[in-house]
């Protein structure tokens, strides 16, 4: 279920607050750092699958878990300046998979009112990828996962589910370990009433032929 590899590439400057997989708002930068704004939560009414990838910690990336944490750094002594020690340890990067499941939870009637600002604000964005340094219980929970999920608890809370052997459990992952996070914008079409609905998302500012970054196009 985990593999090794980077993905992302991290930010230099962040503040305390990261935000979790899933939430969608959108970013403030002043003074060479950044800030995401949540603008509210999507409703989800079925599991949507993500990925885990472990990732070794590189210097700029434990810079960077450092300046979030205000941790010294992971290990309790001086990080090497010529090599990446295997000591530094690893993170890991869930990761948005099911696109589709995602963009037809954005369309619902759950969401029109998130879908309503989405069309007003394209500076929102979706958290596709969340970085975090997890305990090792955490860890092996989700390296043993046959599946991993966002859901939705009865306060409508996201949380991340893991299925082992068939049953199905809410893993214990506090928001407090992101230390990071990407983000995907979305890309617009009409349907067949003519309304703006979201078509695809995207890692970038561009979108596919016949359709538009901006819903109103």
């Amino acid at each position: 279920m985990v593999a090794s590899c980077a993905v992302v590439k991290p930010y230099k400057n962040i503040n305390h607050y990261v935000p979790f997989l899933g939430s969608i708002g959108k970013e403030h930068k002043p003074l060479l750092k950044k800030e995401f704004i949540s603008i509210g939560t999507i409703i989800l009414e079925k599991p949507i699958a993500v990925t885990a990838t472990t990732v070794p910690f590189t210097k700029a990336t434990l810079k960077l878990f450092n300046s979030v944490t205000n941790v010294k750094n992971l290990t309790g002594v001086k990080a090497p300046k010529d090599s990446v020690a295997q000591s530094l340890g690893s993170y890991t990067q869930i990761q948005i998979l099911d696109r589709v499941g995602f963009k037809e939870a954005l369309n619902s009637d759950k969401n029109k009112e998130v879908l309503a600002y989405l069309k007003k604000d394209p500076r929102c964005k979706l958290v596709s990828t969340a970085w975090l340094k997890l305990d090792e219980a955490t860890t092996k929970n989700i390296t043993v996962a046959d599946g991993l999920f966002i859901v939705a608890d009865k306060n409508g809370l996201l949380q991340l589910e893991k299925v082992y052997k068939g049953k199905r459990s809410i893993l214990n992952v506090s928001k407090k370990k992101v230390f990071n996070y990407a983000l995907m914008g979305f890309c617009w079409e009409k349907n067949r009433r003519g309304a703006a609905v979201i078509a695809t998302l995207t890692e970038g500012n561009r979108c596919p032929k016949s359709t538009n970054n901006s819903a109103f196009k």
